[in-house]
């Protein structure tokens, strides 16, 4: 048990993401407001109108918000996806690491190919996503600054495979015991020149696929 609550607090992905998604909350919080201080004035309703793209731009990235916080928090102990699946959740979590390197002076590389979409059947629904997250950002942070990190996320045999070509930094290995609790089927493997984790293949989805 007390092995289990220093893992939960100590979660290496939370502390990175939580400054990202104060600051995307704080855009949209804004907009709202803004919105709110001209809803009671002569012609409202119009300006209310005329800005219908952005409140609807405001509610996606307050429902990828509301994700990507429950991830962090189930995996930080908390389990708030509960029944809630989300089949593109890599998208927002993904985006989170990269906006977290950025901050840090790094940058992540869009994927060569479409995120594949989650299964909903998959763990209790933020491992898998937390895994590829935590990943990332243990090998983005470990870079030198201006640098950005090369990934790939596709189907190899019967399964997929997230592969960065770079020696596996020091935080991705310690890392690895966590990874290897939370997802006893995924393999991660740390080779001199490149790592990846490999996945089994029901856990993801192409995108042109139902989940």
């Amino acid at each position: 048990m007390a092995e289990l609550s220093e893992e939960r607090a100590g979660d290496p992905l939370a502390a990175a993401l939580l400054p990202v998604l104060l600051h995307r909350l704080g855009n949209s919080t804004q907009l709202l407001t803004a919105l709110n201080a001209v809803a009671g004035e002569e012609g409202g309703a119009r300006s209310i109108e005329e800005r219908s793209p952005d409140l609807a731009r405001a509610s996606r990235s307050i429902r990828e918000l509301g994700y990507v916080l429950a991830v962090i928090a189930s995996a930080s102990g908390a389990d708030l996806l509960l029944e809630r699946r989300e089949a593109r959740g890599l998208e927002p979590l993904v985006g989170a690491v990269r906006d977290a390197l950025r901050r840090a002076g790094r940058d992540l590389d869009p994927p060569a190919d479409p995120l594949p979409a989650l299964a909903p059947a998959t763990g209790r629904g933020w491992e898998l996503a937390w895994a590829v997250g935590a990943t990332l950002w243990a090998a983005g942070r470990a870079l030198a600054p201006g640098e950005a990190l090369a990934w790939s996320l596709a189907r190899r045999g019967g399964g997929w495979v997230l592969e960065v070509r770079r020696p596996a930094p020091l935080g991705l290995r310690a890392l690895a015991p966590l990874l290897q609790r939370r997802l006893p089927d995924a393999r991660l493997e740390l080779e001199e020149e490149a790592w990846r984790l490999s996945l089994p293949g029901p856990w993801l989805h192409d995108t042109e696929e139902k989940a």
